[in-house]
């Protein structure tokens, strides 16, 4: 069986023959359709690339593989993050949602004083230099404001409903 033939086959399978090379191949099969050196060029070829054959399989199982284990970890990323944001809670772990209120900020100058008067009716007396945040409708569990500064409260009294004031990592209730 000629050698060159071979060759070109081996080539053609492992996908790296040039135009002429692939021109020179398919003229040969055709030339030589239905003779027996055709089919033995094929039998020769296909036993000496069952290796070959095996290991392309080979790698595409490993490139799926990988595929498939990437896309197993994004999904238990995604259902520990949406699982652990509704267990934070129960009303998003009851199915409900809720939209955030929307936050208030207040501030003033070096040489400026502000009064203020929160959703809940306490009363605030913000210094110079200083800031404060607040939800525009406090929700029912709790009552909290974050101060950057100095500032004088006079809460509404609420036994059931705390008052909590945030400054850095203190807070006062």
């Amino acid at each position: 069986m000629n050698q060159r033939i071979k060759h070109l086959f081996r080539k053609y399978l492992d996908n790296s023959c040039s135009r002429e090379e692939f021109d020179e191949l398919f003229a040969y099969v055709d030339q030589e359709r239905g003779e027996r050196s055709l089919d033995e060029l094929l039998e020769y070829m296909l036993k000496e690339s069952g290796e070959s054959g095996f290991r392309y399989r080979k790698k595409r199982m490993h490139v799926f593989a990988m595929a498939a284990a990437f896309m197993v970890v994004m999904l238990a990323i995604g259902w520990l993050f949406i699982s652990r944001n509704f267990s934070n809670d129960p009303q998003l772990a009851s199915g409900q949602m809720v939209e955030a209120a929307p936050r208030i900020s207040k501030s003033t100058d070096k040489s400026e004083y502000k009064y203020l008067l929160l959703p809940d009716s306490t009363q605030v007396w913000l210094n110079a230099d200083s800031q404060l945040d607040f939800p525009a409708a406090f929700d029912s569990s709790v009552r909290e404001v974050h101060l950057r500064g100095e500032a004088f409260f006079d809460v509404r009294h609420a036994e059931k409903w705390p008052f909590i004031i945030y400054t850095g990592k203190v807070s006062t209730e």
